[in-house]
């Protein structure tokens, strides 16, 4: 498996711009603070 490989499976993320936890990409809201994300 090269390094290609390894970054692909990693879940992609963003950042909350409320509290700047690292959270899913595709999330609606930030399970760190609650807030509604766009």
């Amino acid at each position: 498996m090269g390094s290609q490989d390894f970054r692909e499976a990693i879940p992609r993320k963003r950042k909350c711009k409320f509290c700047g936890r690292r959270i899913p990409e595709d999330a609606k809201y930030c399970p760190y603070c609650g807030k509604r994300l766009k």
